[in-house]
């Protein structure tokens, strides 16, 4: 077993500048127009994107393939990663709208191969040009509007060539610019990749955008708005400066000169996001995520958390979720330590040596992705921007969300990590959610870990261990052999029996075991209350058409029917909101739950008024939402046994651990 003194400072110095000049060679920064080098030599993916001139409307892409071999080529559009709460245009090209050329200008024939696959035969061109349309929603009101642009979506691909460089060149409206994770070229609104994993890794925000940057060790951390918010965003930085300061501190070095934190700024809570590997992530969110009280401090248990309202019916536990009043710092300090991971300690994908036509497979998804959500948590409690209930409430909710799976035991949290990857679970079954269960094994190793060395080493050193061993080779780790091997190399003990149990093994995770040992016992209850998603169903199961506000089938049985309104009447608002503002389902549903949500954190519990038109009459009612049980998980502090009604926690490194770094 290798061993934690192998690596004594020099070689972790040597290690970690070898890691820097990599990382450095291959950075993606995030620059508004501004000059760079000049495009990669031998690019064969070069893409052209045209939005506008009038927006919303169409984007025109136009890719251009050199170097084009004899034979046949095989066009593909990478698999769109798993994003639940996610919404945005699922992007489809049509084979009608696409268009494939030789350089002058003639047609070439192609031909379907499968959903997402098409075959050009080149007849002996050498550059290859492919042209299509491609429909995404774009965002914003008073005429500032913005656009998600995520490539993996919505560019095409050459298969066999995923490892060649490309360039993006966009075209935009008078006034707008364009943020992402990519090194910018020349001219502006040009950017370049290295490969095409690294371009499909770097979504882009495009839009009049609004930008401040802060600056750490050299490198160059960006908050990018697509319009002037509204609030002070230096407010902002100041908040999320000492969360990079914690995790370069784990780390080290850093493995990119720039790093874009990427916002579409909404009415409604939205949660949309299009994680970035590279160095940039982007997020829709409303402005009461930059509030002053989202992250606050010593946040209690169950605030503002009731069941109704976390959004777990839609699955939000997974990748994060769209839950609760979470605030910008919780979702910044999980996509920035994903970019370090994405750098630093990376799974190997036996299936592709890329990630682009799918997103790697891999047994270790819990430590890829439900570690990075724990440490968000880690971050916020060690920066003092949220106190250790908020931990501990996170811990409660994954718990939860695990229990309430029925393959909870039944399934090892490896092979749900790789069923997650390959979509095995079918949607309307709750699984094994990795993300969970890897949130419960961070915290749980933590604590372990902590405990067999008496407080001197903790998963910080693993990480830091994991980090110089596959940084410095610039190669991913071997899923949860080499997880396992770092672990019990750094606590000096065998965790084999640990991961063959809970990892590889059914056997559950011993949450309440190892945190009864720190002084704290889960607390178990049945709540009942309103459910503005049930009301949603109903809704939609009443056959309601948002461009009209028809009715066509309330059935007896639903929360419509006991309030009075029958089939074929016309909703005119619901709340606050205007039926016939909204273009689908979708959008209404965005609209009343802000609105709920607003009344909700008032206080105001009343029921929902809607008004609608019978015949020539304009009726009003009020309508008792549908209500749901759920059983609800907390950590609380076990019985006082010390002085002073201290709870039952060991020693100082506990406290030291559950305490902000000084």
């Amino acid at each position: 077993m290798m061993s934690w003194a192998d690596h004594p400072s020099t070689a972790v110095r040597a290690g970690r500048v070898a890691v820097r000049a990599a990382a450095l060679a291959c950075a993606v920064a995030t620059l508004l127009g501004l000059g760079a080098p000049a495009a990669p030599a031998g690019a064969v993916h070069g893409y052209e994107v045209r939005v506008g001139p009038k927006v919303p409307g169409p984007i025109h892409i136009r890719m251009v393939l050199q170097e084009v071999p004899a034979g046949e080529v095989r066009l593909a559009r990478a698999e769109p990663e798993e994003r639940p709460g996610r919404r945005g245009a699922e992007v489809t090209v049509p084979l009608s709208d696409l268009v494939v050329t030789d350089a002058a200008g003639k047609p070439l024939p192609f031909e379907s191969s499968g959903a997402r696959c098409w075959i050009v035969r080149p007849q002996g061109a050498r550059t290859l040009h492919v042209s299509y349309d491609v429909a995404l929603e774009f965002t914003g009101k008073d005429d500032v509007l913005g656009l998600l642009f995520d490539p993996r979506e919505a560019l095409l691909y050459w298969v066999g060539r995923e490892a060649d460089p490309a360039r993006l060149r966009l075209e935009l409206p008078r006034g707008w610019k364009a943020a992402s994770g990519l090194k910018s070229g020349k001219p502006a609104a040009t950017f370049e990749a290295p490969d095409l994993e690294a371009l499909f890794g770097s979504p882009l925000l495009l839009g009049p955008l609004h930008r401040t940057d802060f600056k750490l060790k050299g490198a160059v951390f960006s908050l990018v708005f697509h319009r002037r918010p509204d609030f002070d965003p230096h407010a902002v930085v100041a908040r999320l400066k000492p969360i990079a300061q914690y995790q370069l501190g784990l780390f080290g070095v850093l493995p990119f000169e720039r790093y874009a934190f990427l916002v579409l700024l909404q009415d409604e809570r939205q949660w949309l996001s299009a994680s970035g590997q590279a160095c940039s992530s982007i997020y829709a969110l409303s402005p009461c995520a930059f509030g002053a009280t989202a992250g606050r401090r010593g946040a209690g248990r169950d605030a503002g958390r009731d069941p109704a309202h976390d959004g777990a019916d839609s699955g939000a536990a997974e990748d994060g979720g769209a839950a609760g009043d979470r605030g910008v710092e919780g979702l910044f300090a999980r996509e920035l330590f994903r970019a370090w991971n994405s750098h630093f300690i990376r799974p190997l994908n036996p299936e592709s040596a890329t990630a682009v036509a799918a997103p790697a497979r891999t047994r270790a998804r819990w430590f890829t992705r439900g570690v990075s959500e724990y440490y968000a948590q880690r971050t916020l409690l060690k920066t003092g921007l949220a106190g250790e209930g908020r931990l501990l409430d996170e811990a409660a909710r994954h718990l939860r969300y695990l229990e309430e799976s029925p393959d909870y035991g039944q399934v090892s949290v490896a092979r749900a990590s790789w069923e997650d990857g390959t979509g095995s679970y079918p949607r309307q079954r709750r699984g094994v959610s990795p993300v969970s269960a890897g949130f419960l094994l961070g915290l749980i190793l933590d604590i372990e870990l902590l405990e067999h060395t008496r407080g001197t080493k903790s998963l910080d050193d693993v990480m830091k261990f994991l980090g110089w061993w596959f940084g410095t080779k610039q190669t991913g780790f071997n899923d949860n052999a080499d997880l396992e091997k770092a672990v019990s190399t750094v606590a000096e003990h065998d965790f084999a029996p640990f991961f063959a149990r809970h990892v590889e093994g059914t056997e559950r995770l011993p949450v309440e075991e190892t945190l009864g040992r720190i002084g704290y016992v889960v607390e178990r209850r049945e709540r009942t209350a309103p459910c503005p998603y049930q009301f949603l169903r109903h809704l939609s199961r009443a056959g309601l058409q948002t461009t009209t506000g028809w009715l066509r089938a309330v059935d007896e049985d639903n929360c419509l029917h006991a309030a009075g309104l029958r089939s074929g009447d016309r909703l005119v608002g619901i709340l606050d909101v205007t039926v016939r503002d909204h273009k689908d389902m979708n959008a209404l549903a965005r609209a009343f739950l802000a609105t709920w949500r607003r009344r909700a954190g008032s206080g105001t519990q009343e029921p929902v008024t809607v008004t609608y038109r019978r015949d020539s009459k304009l009726l009003k009612t009020a309508i008792a939402l549908p209500s749901v049980s759920r059983k609800t998980v907390a950590f609380v502090p076990a019985p006082a046994t010390g002085p002073g009604g201290q709870p039952a926690r060991q020693a100082a490194y506990i406290r030291n651990w559950l305490a902000p770094a000084r």
